[in-house]
């Protein structure tokens, strides 16, 4: 997961990198062996499939994939939707985030929405409302599958006047905010400065006195 995210992130500020081609189609063999032996155990867990669908965005975005890849990536997103995703709103908004732009997956990003509409109506009436971050940044890929999503301003007042949030929910928000933005008329610049505001001073403390300060 920090392996294929960290590449993901360097590709949209435009920096190049080697790519280890070898390592990411490896993994799919890995996925492949569970699938085959019929104990999927190994295989539910987030962070590893998370990775697995990163990596098969990077493997299409530069052209690297097989046929076998895809057939193994196929059948990994029937288990997840059959297991309702694991109930997990991060491995669904990072799903969110591989496979928007890639139009075979309609039907899987269907499911997507329609699910993550639902978490966003539960958590939106429960206490914990910090949880609806990711439901927030999987959901604003997909503006055109959203309807309804209400008081995404509100949300983000609320979980910003609480001061509760770490960096990682902090750039969520504001990445999911920045994108729903884009789609929308809402004037929301005032929401976004105060996160990064906020990112940049958990930053500063995080490496005040730790690190050299040209680093910094």
């Amino acid at each position: 997961f920090p392996y294929t995210m960290g590449l993901i992130i360097l590709e949209q500020i435009s920096i190049k990198q080697n790519i280890d081609y070898i390592y990411l189609k490896k993994k799919f063999e890995e996925v492949k062996k569970i699938m085959e032996s019929g104990d999927l155990r190994p295989l539910m867990d987030t962070r590893f499939l998370t990775g697995i669908i990163l990596a098969y965005k990077l493997l299409y975005r530069h052209g690297k994939l097989c046929n076998e890849e895809k057939y193994i990536f196929k059948d990994l997103l029937n288990i997840l939707i059959s297991r309702k995703w694991l109930n997990s709103p991060d491995l669904m908004s990072y799903t969110s985030l591989a496979l928007h732009d890639i139009k075979e997956f309609e039907i899987v990003l269907n499911d997507l929405a329609s699910t993550l509409i639902q978490k966003y109506s539960k958590i939106r009436s429960s206490r914990n409302q910090r949880l609806i971050i990711p439901v927030i940044f999987g959901l604003s890929f997909m503006p055109d599958k959203v309807h309804g999503l209400n008081d995404i301003k509100e949300i983000c007042e609320e979980l910003l006047s609480e001061d509760i949030l770490d960096t990682r929910e902090l750039a969520k928000l504001g990445i999911g905010l920045y994108n729903l933005t884009k789609r929308t008329s809402a004037d929301n610049e005032t929401l976004l400065f105060r996160i990064v505001e906020k990112i940049e001073r958990k930053l500063r403390d995080e490496m005040q006195g730790r690190i050299d300060c040209e680093i910094q």
